[in-house]
C-alpha cells in the first residue's frame, strides 16, 4: 500500500489554476489546487525488490564506498567473520584467493594503498528463485593499472558477491578464480 501511495505522490500532477472551494470569505475565495492523475506507464527496465534485496544493495553500496575511499575499518564492518574472496593481482597477472577476516583486511589495505577504485556499472541477480548472491560489473582503476598503461582503467568482467541471509554482511567477494582468464589484461580492455 505504501508503495502505491508513494508512486501516486511521485507521479501525480497538479493543476495550479485557482478553484473556489466553498463559500467566499470577506478576504476572498479559498483556493485549492485541482489534482489530475495521468495514465501511469512503466518503463521497460522497472524493478521490484524486497527488503532483503534492498539491504544487500545498501550493504554493497556502503562496502564499495568504503573500498573506494580507502576506509578499511568501515569496509571490514560489512563483512562476516568467515569472508572468502578472490581478486586479480594485476602486477602478477594471477588470482589472489583468501579466506578469513585477517587475510581480507590485508587485501583491503593493499587495495587502499594502490588507490584501487570500483565504479559499479551494473548489479544483477539472474537467479529466478532469488538468492543472497548478486553479480556486479564494474570499471576498475588503480595505480597498478595506470603503471601498466591502462590510464582509464579496465572493464572488469564482474564479481559475485554473497551475503548473509539478512543481507547485512558480505560473506564472499569473488572477482577472480585461479583459472580466470580475465586476469589477463588483454581481455579487460
Amino acid at each position: 500500500m505504501y508503495s502505491s501511495v508513494l508512486l501516486l505522490a511521485c507521479t501525480a500532477t497538479y493543476d495550479s489554476r485557482p478553484q473556489t472551494a466553498g463559500p467566499t470569505s470577506p478576504r476572498g475565495s479559498i483556493e485549492t489546487p485541482r489534482k489530475t492523475t495521468p495514465d501511469i506507464t512503466f518503463p521497460p527496465n522497472t524493478f521490484n525488490i524486497g527488503a532483503q534485496q534492498v539491504r544487500m544493495l545498501a550493504t554493497l553500496a556502503a562496502f564499495v564506498s568504503a573500498y573506494n575511499d580507502g576506509r578499511v575499518s568501515d569496509a571490514m564492518a560489512l563483512v562476516s567473520e568467515r569472508i572468502v574472496f578472490s581478486d586479480c593481482d594485476y602486477r602478477e597477472l594471477a588470482a589472489t584467493i583468501g579466506e578469513g577476516r585477517d587475510l581480507f583486511q590485508k587485501w583491503l589495505a593493499a587495495r587502499a594503498v594502490d588507490h584501487d577504485q570500483l565504479q559499479i556499472t551494473r548489479v544483477f541477480n539472474d537467479n529466478p528463485t532469488g538468492s543472497s548472491v548478486v553479480g556486479v560489473e564494474f570499471r576498475r582503476n588503480s595505480d597498478a593499472l595506470r603503471a601498466l598503461g591502462f590510464r582509464e582503467g579496465v572493464t572488469s568482467p564482474g564479481a559475485k558477491v554473497a551475503f548473509t541471509s539478512d543481507g547485512r554482511l558480505i560473506i564472499a567477494f569473488i572477482s577472480a578464480n585461479s583459472n580466470d582468464p580475465a586476469c589477463q589484461l588483454g581481455q579487460l580492455r
